[in-house]
């Protein structure tokens, strides 16, 4: 690599550094990103199998009041 500073006092060397530790921390972004998608996958998983049984519930308790009623 080229020693020489193109810019005041950077040079490629130090371009190149900074470069490699962006795309560092964009892949590490990337991964925690990918993890909180995944989690937030989960949560609405779960959310709609609550929202499943709260439905069989009520619907049970709907229909053992319709049961008493008649």
């Amino acid at each position: 690599m080229n020693e020489e500073p193109i810019d005041d006092q950077i040079t490629v060397l130090d371009y190149s550094s900074m470069l490699y530790d962006v795309r560092k921390q964009r892949n590490e972004l990337r991964a925690e990103f990918n993890i909180v998608i995944r989690q937030l996958e989960d949560m609405t998983i779960q959310r709609d199998k609550y929202k499943a049984l709260a439905t069989e519930l009520l619907q049970s308790v709907i229909d053992e009041i319709k049961d008493e009623t008649q």
